[in-house]
């Protein structure tokens, strides 16, 4: 009868324009998060693809960008099922069509073919300044970080929106995915100074998303949500999310050795192959540990 009552409230709160509901405003949030991290995955993607390392795929990138548009139309239209609710404000669709336009120039060149991924590219980018970058990977990536700003914003909104109404926890909400993102940009800026491309640029980028990352995990380890969803009094929960966590620090360690030999100008392929996996690995372990938390939230936590 909850569940019920949560959903009828919910319909009737968008049918009557009425104000968003605390778990409204965390789905929303929540696939920000998500596309913030896809976006950066297939900036990544794109980088391994083009330097031909780790087997990267065309048809994965064009998976993941299908995966960024499908999360695009979700946040567009809203699906009360899925606990994603339509844009509350003209403020916030606005904004979700500046992130439409920052992932036109991206998605057709995620989408050219091998044979027409530079034509797609003269489309955007001056073609008489190529950046030292055959392979315009950087340009790539520049278009790419221009979408995860404006997604920023939205979920800025968002969050104003959350305080605004008296809702608990936006904050909280509004770090969904994030650490995922910061995983997968900083495997992309490893990547970039392991090729040479704008190589101090990219290392000084590393350093400190390796840093926000930290602070990110800090932060999470210290906060009583953690240590909540990690007490014995959730049973089997709380044990798999005690695993997840444990699990997420050695893969950071052991992923941080080898950002450090990219970071010294020691690491050949073979370490860049090792910290793929690793990444892979952190990230999954990562959105898991993210559903616990917010189950131990929703039980009150």
């Amino acid at each position: 009868m909850i569940a019920l009552g949560a959903l009828a409230a919910l319909l009737l709160s968008q049918s009557a324009g009425a104000v968003l509901l605390d778990f409204e405003y965390g789905g929303a949030l929540a696939q920000l998060g998500r596309l913030r991290m896809l976006v950066e995955r297939l900036s990544k993607q794109n980088v391994l693809y083009q330097l031909h390392l780790a087997g990267q795929s065309k048809i994965q990138i064009i998976d993941t960008a299908s995966k960024i548009q499908e999360t695009l139309d979700l946040l567009h239209a809203g699906r009360p099922l899925m606990v994603v609710p339509e844009p509350p404000t003209a403020e916030i669709r606005k904004q979700l069509r500046q992130i439409d336009a920052a992932w036109v120039p991206v998605q057709r060149m995620a989408r050219a073919s091998p044979f027409e991924y530079l034509r797609r590219s003269r489309e955007f980018i001056d073609p008489k300044d190529d950046r030292g970058d055959p392979l315009m990977i950087l340009y790539f990536d520049d278009l790419a970080r221009q979408v995860v700003v404006e997604a920023d914003r939205a979920s800025q909104l968002y969050i104003k929106e959350c305080h605004r109404e008296g809702w608990e926890r936006c904050e909280f909400a509004g770090v969904a995915g994030i650490p995922g993102m910061l995983v997968e940009r900083i495997m992309k800026e490893a990547l970039l100074v392991f090729a040479g491309l704008e190589a101090e640029k990219n290392l000084a980028r590393l350093a400190a998303t390796r840093k926000e990352l930290d602070a990110k995990l800090e932060l999470t380890g210290s906060s009583s949500v953690l240590k909540g969803a990690i007490s014995p009094a959730r049973g089997k929960h709380g044990e798999t999310a005690e695993v997840l966590w444990k699990d997420i620090a050695a893969a950071w360690r052991r992923l941080g050795n080898e950002l450090e030999l990219v970071a010294r100008g020691q690491a050949e392929e073979r370490n860049l192959q090792q910290a793929a996996s690793v990444q892979v690995l952190l990230v999954a372990d990562m959105q898991r540990l993210a559903v616990e938390l917010y189950q131990h939230t929703e039980e009150g936590g």
